[in-house]
C-alpha cells in the first residue's frame, strides 16, 4: 500500500470512529458528559499509531517524513470530524444543542457555531501534533518492520 494511502486510510479510519462513538452517545443521550468525549484521544492514537507502523513496514523509516504522517493522519480525521460536527449541528439540531455542547466542553456559555467549530479544530490539531510526538518516540529508533515475522 502506498504512504499517502496509508495516511488517508487512517484519517478516515479516525474520522469514522470519533462519529461513530459520538452517534452512539448522541442515541443514549449522554453527549452532555464532556468526560466521555476524552476517548476521541483513543481513536486518533490508534489510527496515528497504525498509519506510522504501516509506514514503517513499507520501509519508510524517516522520522520527519514519519511525524508529518503522523500529523497529517490526525489532521484527515479531526477536520472530517469538525466538518461532519458542523453539519450536525447546522442542519439536523437546533441552537440549543449548540449551547449545550459549548457548555459541556470548553467555551461556556452561547456560542457560534463557526467559532465553536474552530475552536474544536484548534483543540484537535494541537493534541494531534502532541499524539505524533508522542508516539514517533516509540518509533523511533526502528528501522523496519517485517509484517510476515511475528514473535
Amino acid at each position: 500500500m502506498k504512504n499517502s494511502q496509508i495516511v488517508l486510510g487512517n484519517g478516515i479510519a479516525i474520522f469514522a470512529m470519533i462519529g461513530v462513538f459520538f452517534l452512539i452517545l448522541e442515541v443514549f443521550g449522554l453527549s452532555d458528559i464532556a468526560f466521555l468525549r476524552l476517548f476521541n484521544i483513543a481513536f486518533v492514537v490508534f489510527g496515528v499509531n497504525r498509519a506510522i507502523k504501516n509506514r514503517i513496514s513499507n520501509g519508510e523509516t524517516s522520522y520527519l517524513s514519519n511525524l508529518a504522517a503522523g500529523v497529517l493522519t490526525s489532521f484527515i480525521g479531526i477536520f472530517l470530524s469538525v466538518i461532519a460536527l458542523w453539519i450536525y449541528l447546522g442542519v439536523l439540531t437546533g441552537p440549543g444543542h449548540l449551547d449545550d455542547l459549548a457548555n459541556s466542553i470548553l467555551l461556556g456559555g452561547t456560542s457560534s457555531l463557526p467559532i465553536f467549530c474552530i475552536a474544536l479544530l484548534i483543540e484537535g490539531l494541537s493534541s494531534s501534533v502532541i499524539i505524533s510526538f508522542t508516539l514517533m518516540q516509540l518509533w523511533k529508533n526502528t528501522k523496519a518492520i517485517n509484517p510476515l515475522i511475528t514473535k
